[in-house]
């Protein structure tokens, strides 16, 4: 069954301003809190909740708090990964933003939290689609062009590292000896799609959870997965990618998988600005060249059409779970979405199982 999300008031921090303003004291070594300020509504993420905040010196911070809400985005989130993660992507000079520091104390904030850096720049939006309107359609082609290269670059740079260089021993032991990483991406959809979904499950997601078992891919090369890779998670400072952001869902796969993700969200984009791709924005092979010659290898594409199925099921859970949790959102109105010819997930599912996208 779906409840009402977490009411508007749960995000006004003003109550625990005081204990804040003396933790940055502490932190920052005695340059004060001057302004903390949420941001907007329609710019915060559900497993996670950003606000601005302002030093004395002028300088601007962000802090990521784990999101207080009966009804959460993500099953079992592990809130810490995403700082960790960002740490040592960011020591090793990979484009996110800057992490200062993780704090477990709750009474500070009302929950555990994060600082990061504040990076200025411009995110594309997801609604209406960056292909139909908004700033990345005022840019000429060539720059428009850009910013597909500069983010596969990016994207690319994640998937050269070698996870066991780093410290991330919290998705390490997600598998174990007969359970792969890739088991574990099916176990953990399964597990979402009844957790979310309840006794309404969507026939076409358990197929497609099916068949993502019966064709599991065996002995996968593992890199560090951002999990929600797409243009509307990065923050580009002309057509140059400065940050990757939302790191929310990370974890460990195959490097298509991201891959895959970035060009099933893209596509979708496309199909809500009614097929109409932007004058200069690279073609689906222009865009796998571009990651290819970045990555400086070939990819897989059996592998590539098997993480599109992936991400058309999981894209299906997402937007559906974030119409059940969203208090503006009726019964009939999320029925209606999931229904809608141009931006239903499952339809857009139904294709991929179908005929493969590319």
């Amino acid at each position: 069954s779906y409840t009402t999300g977490r009411k508007a008031q749960d995000r006004d921090l003003s109550r625990h301003r005081d204990r804040f303003a003396t933790w940055c004291a502490t932190r920052f070594e005695g340059n004060g809190l001057v302004e903390l300020e949420p941001i907007s509504e329609d710019a915060n993420g559900r497993a996670g909740e950003i606000f601005f905040f302002t030093l004395k010196d002028g300088s601007r911070y962000i802090l990521r708090r784990e999101a207080l809400t009966d009804n959460p985005q993500h099953m079992n989130q592990d809130f810490e990964s995403e700082y960790v993660v960002q740490r040592e992507l960011r020591d090793r000079n990979i484009p996110v933003c800057k992490t200062y520091f993780y704090e477990e104390d709750e009474s500070i904030v009302g929950s555990a939290f994060y600082v990061m850096e504040y990076i200025d720049g411009r995110v594309p939006p997801d609604e209406p689609s960056y292909h139909h309107s908004g700033w990345v359609t005022e840019l000429n082609a060539e720059q428009q062009a850009q910013i597909c290269r500069s983010s596969l670059a990016a994207l690319a740079r994640v998937h050269k590292l070698d996870p066991n260089d780093l410290s991330l021993d919290r998705l390490f032991q997600r598998a174990r000896p007969g359970f792969t990483h890739n088991d574990w991406l099916i176990d953990h959809w399964r597990r979402y799609h009844e957790w979310s979904r309840g006794d309404a499950p969507f026939p076409l997601v358990t197929r497609s959870l099916d068949w993502l078992a019966a064709n599991r891919i065996e002995n996968e090369p593992l890199s560090i997965s951002w999990g929600d890779a797409r243009p509307g998670n990065t923050i580009y400072r002309g057509a140059e990618c400065a940050a990757l952001i939302d790191w929310d869902i990370v974890h460990l796969a195959a490097p298509e998988k991201d891959l895959a993700w970035w060009l099933t969200l893209d596509f979708l984009s496309v199909r809500r600005a009614d097929d109409r791709r932007l004058p200069g924005w690279l073609s689906v092979d222009e865009l796998i060249a571009t990651y290819e010659d970045a990555r400086g290898q070939a990819i897989d594409r059996n592998r590539l059409h098997y993480y599109t199925v992936y991400t058309g099921m999981a894209v299906v859970l997402f937007i559906d779970r974030t119409a059940a949790i969203s208090p503006d959102v009726t019964e009939e109105m999320r029925e209606a979405l999931m229904a809608n010819p141009v931006f239903s997930p499952l339809i857009l599912l139904e294709e991929i199982m179908d005929n493969k996208l590319w």
